[in-house]
């Protein structure tokens, strides 16, 4: 239905890059992500597509767990309007999806460092405390070592100041307390 309606120039979707396609969702498993331009045709249109969905589908979107983000050069006003149009709330902050951040802009270092900072880091301080031989040190560091930075830094190239930082973690822990 959705690619229907941007083959009908009913919704535009939103181009990710420059020279890029457009695009106007994004799945994973049972979670979307849909992109629709502020014009009011557009979501009138979008919301039109919802409700076509949960008629054919009989499934129901759970509105409570829905939210819509808009652009910053989006009014206020605007987002209010389509936001009530939409019946989600509306966030003025996305943090993350699935463990990953969604905003990714220039200074991607400071993004990557949040992921540190909250998962490895976190883990590792409250480890440092606790005496483990050898091979259980290896297990515990091989465990968070691939777990949600390894994930993102398979979807993000992760900076070289985030990935050195994450090996100086693993190897204070290592060898800090032999």
């Amino acid at each position: 239905m959705l690619i229907n309606a941007q083959e009908t120039n009913k919704v535009k979707g939103i181009c990710a890059s420059k020279d890029g396609p457009r695009i106007n969702q994004l799945l994973f498993v049972d979670d979307p992500l849909l992109f629709v331009r502020n014009q009011r045709s557009e979501v009138e249109a979008f919301t039109q597509i919802l409700d076509t969905f949960e008629k054919m589908s009989g499934q129901s979107i759970n509105f409570e767990k829905s939210m819509v983000y808009f652009s910053p050069n989006t009014l206020m006003p605007h987002r209010m309007n389509f936001g009530g149009l939409l019946k989600m709330k509306v966030v003025t902050k996305l943090d993350g999806y699935l463990g990953l951040p969604i905003p990714i802009r220039k200074k991607k270092s400071s993004v990557f460092k949040s992921i540190l900072d909250c998962t490895t880091a976190s883990r590792i301080n409250c480890w440092l405390k606790r005496l483990l031989p050898n091979g259980g040190k290896e297990i515990f560091l091989k465990s968070i070592h691939q777990s949600i930075p390894t994930y993102a830094f398979l979807v993000f190239l992760g900076p070289k100041g985030v990935l050195k930082e994450l090996q100086s973690m693993i190897s204070r822990m290592w060898w800090g307390s032999r």
